[in-house]
């Protein structure tokens, strides 16, 4: 999930001008959208619709196994190799179909090697 406006899961929220981006567990709030996140900001309609998004997402996994759904972009299952990847933002969710070379995943792999 990528978000950069995601609200803020630390009180107090992030000094004022610091953007955090899509930290660690931004992803939080767009789950449990009516939990503790949203008392420090609430979401926009867009990112209103992304949490419905995400959470009929994950509810079609739990109830099939899958987290496709009728009139859900369709998220392809995972093949290895850093491709394939979903991105959901607010007011988008596509594939990233070169999410590995777009990222650079081989120079970070080698940089752990000795």
């Amino acid at each position: 999930m990528y978000d950069p406006n995601a609200p803020p899961l630390t009180d107090p929220p992030a000094p004022k001008g610091f953007q955090m981006g899509s930290a660690h567990s931004a992803d939080v709030a767009y789950v449990f959208q009516d939990g503790f996140a949203q008392q420090a900001a609430p979401f926009t309609s867009a990112q209103r619709a992304l949490s419905d998004k995400i959470m009929r997402y994950w509810t079609n996994l739990a109830r099939q196994g899958s987290p496709n759904g009728h009139g859900e972009a369709v998220w392809p299952k995972y093949r290895g190799g850093g491709n394939g990847i979903v991105q959901l933002s607010p007011g988008n969710v596509s594939v990233m179909p070169d999410y590995e070379a777009e990222h650079h995943c081989s120079f970070w792999r080698s940089l752990g090697q000795a």
